[in-house]
């Protein structure tokens, strides 16, 4: 992709995947727009083991 300055990007889902890929593209720079249908990590990641932390601040 590049720099990622003046990017504009939609992340569709907010699972494991698109949390970490909107997390990581936001920290490059690009202007990102998280897409998920309830609650984040709430379809198979939240029945599983797996943990997403969200910090707020």
């Amino acid at each position: 992709m590049g720099n990622a300055l003046d990017k504009r990007v939609v992340v569709i889902s907010a699972g494991i995947v698109g949390a970490s890929l909107a997390y990581h593209l936001a920290d490059k720079g690009a202007n990102i727009t998280l897409v998920e249908a309830e609650g984040i990590a709430s379809g198979v990641i939240g029945g599983s083991l797996a943990w997403i932390n969200i910090l707020c601040g």
